[in-house]
Order: C-alpha cells, then structure tokens, then sequence
C-alpha cells in the first residue's frame, strides 16, 4: 500500500501480533479499526494526531499466521521526551500542548464510533507547576 517511491525509503514500525490473536476462539479486530481510523475524514482536526496503519500483511510461521501491522514511525513517547527538561519537567506550554492533541485525537477516534480502551498506565516526567 505505499504510495509512492519515496514510501519506501522511509522509517517504519512494525508491530507482529502473536498467531492466538486472530484465532477463532479470541477474535481481535485491532487491524480493521485501523483501517477504519485510517480511511476516516482526514478533513477533520484530530487526524494527523491519530498514528495510521500504513499496510498489513499476515505472517505464516511455525506457530501458526501473525497478523502485522505497518505504521508510521512516531517521535519518542512523552515519557522520554521529558528528557530534554531540567529535572524532567515537561514545561506548562509543552503539556497543554500534548493535551490538546491527544482530545483532538480521541475526538477523532470517536468521531469514527471506536473508543480506547487501553489498559496501561503512564508514568511519565513531571510537569512544570506554574
């Protein structure tokens, strides 16, 4: 599914789900709301904050077909990105930022009737007070 020549030559994420997940007895459908996320209204605010599916193939292994997915290479998670601050604060503007991105995200997604469910919990920099 590239687009063009200079696809090719970029970065890219590859993310291979184990072969239970597509099993008969434990349906996931993680691939095809990417696919629905990726073909929404890229008109509407949240989209370029939404990282898209870029292709998927599946894998035949000896454990059975892995399905993987192919994304766009994202920047560092905010977790290291406090990094670059004195003593690992993320500045005010910096959060309120990354803030309205991420509504802008969920707004999207919702918008496209898939919610986030995700289980994991982020513990990352402090912010900055004031």
């Amino acid at each position: 599914m590239f687009s063009s020549d200079d696809d090719e030559h970029r970065f890219r994420a590859l993310k291979v789900l184990s072969a239970e997940s597509y099993s008969e007895n434990k349906p996931v459908f993680e691939r095809e709301i990417l696919r629905h996320l990726r073909d929404g209204d890229r008109g509407q605010l949240g989209y370029v904050y939404v990282c898209h599916l870029v292709d998927d193939f599946e894998h035949q292994g000896p454990n059975g077909t892995h399905v993987c997915l192919v994304f766009e290479l994202m920047g560092e998670t905010l977790g290291s990105f406090g990094a670059w601050f004195k003593d690992s604060r993320l500045p005010y503007l910096v959060i309120h930022r990354f803030t309205i991105q991420l509504v802008l995200a969920l707004d999207f997604a919702h918008g496209h009737n898939v919610i986030h469910t995700g289980t994991s919990f982020f513990s990352g920099p402090k912010m900055e007070s004031g």
